[in-house]
């Protein structure tokens, strides 16, 4: 778990990466805000990502089952079929093992060589082992930064909103050819438009916290397969447009949460209701048994009768 202050120490921010989630504490209050990510995700990107994960399917397919030559049985061809239909996360994990490598070396590479901390020849040196892809998304991130006078401000900087609740962590703030800017690498092989939805929210959280709204944002799509890179400016303007796209799907998330924990408790008192008939029923037929055992005719040794109630209650006459 990771705990850093901001808003000079009025707010306590924790990160757990595993399970990318954040908890707050502000005074005695404490809040489990959702990530940006997490916001921006209920975006439908349904249509390309079922289209993604079946071409992966059939890849995987193609790649084992048509082999020249080659011979199948039935029983090594229902295991290839379900080896094949969860390709997709194999793929998508390894995707983002890459993103999380390139993040890394560049921003080694900010903090040392920009700085003067360490020669560029030892980092290449660094790099040549890297696997093929991470190298070419370095190779591209540094290329974007050479056609630029970058200062490093803030490297993975995280964020919180205290008016919105919300969190998130960001690549750097900088100043880019004297702007003061977000700048965030994507490794994807597309810009997304949710991407600049999650700029926006980081720049709202920036000037909530900093007073200062950036100037624009650098969106730096690194390619693993190219090592050539694709930047987009984004103005301050467009930010502030942006983040009223944010807010709605905040709105959103907010919205089903509370409606899921509303039908959550209606679920648990139906259940405490039903635990509750039952245990009178049960307690009905005890006290039942009881009178039969103690007397013939419903008659206790003491000459009162009882009787069976309606909802299985005792009532004496």
């Amino acid at each position: 778990m990771e705990t850093l202050e901001l808003y000079g120490g009025k707010v306590r921010l924790s990160f757990e990466p595993g399970k990318h989630k954040y908890r707050v504490q502000i005074g005695e209050e404490i809040l489990k805000p959702p990530s940006v990510t997490t916001v921006t995700g209920l975006l439908d990107k349904s249509g390309p990502l079922t289209q993604w994960a079946a071409n992966q399917t059939a890849q995987y397919v193609r790649e084992h089952l048509l082999v020249e030559n080659s011979t199948w049985e039935l029983s090594q061809i229902e295991r290839l079929l379900e080896e094949a239909r969860f390709r997709f996360r194999e793929v998508k994990a390894e995707a983002a093992s890459i993103g999380s490598q390139a993040h890394a070396f560049l921003e080694d590479y900010q903090r040392t060589i920009l700085t003067g901390q360490r020669s560029l020849s030892d980092f290449i040196e660094e790099t040549a082992s890297l696997e093929e892809r991470v190298k070419r998304s370095v190779e591209a991130g540094i290329k974007w930064l050479g056609k630029h006078n970058v200062k490093p401000l803030m490297i993975e900087r995280s964020i919180y909103s205290i008016r919105f609740n919300y969190a998130g962590r960001l690549d750097k703030t900088a100043e880019v050819d004297g702007k003061y800017c977000i700048v965030d690498w994507k490794t994807g092989k597309e810009i997304y438009e949710e991407f600049i939805l999650q700029i926006a929210a980081y720049a709202e959280a920036i000037d909530e916290e900093d007073g200062r709204f950036p100037e624009g944002a650098w969106l730096v799509r690194l390619g693993k397969e190219t090592g050539e890179f694709e930047a987009h400016w984004i103005g301050g303007e467009d930010l502030r447009k942006a983040f009223i796209g944010f807010s709605s799907l905040l709105d959103v998330y907010n919205w089903r949460k509370g409606w899921r924990e509303k039908l959550r408790e209606e679920k648990k008192d139906a259940k405490s209701q039903v635990r509750a008939s039952e245990g009178g029923e049960r307690g009905g037929c005890v006290v039942g048994e009881m009178v039969r055992d103690r007397g013939e005719e419903g008659r206790d040794s003491g000459g009162l009768e009882v009787q069976m109630a309606p909802g299985g209650e005792a009532s004496g006459a």
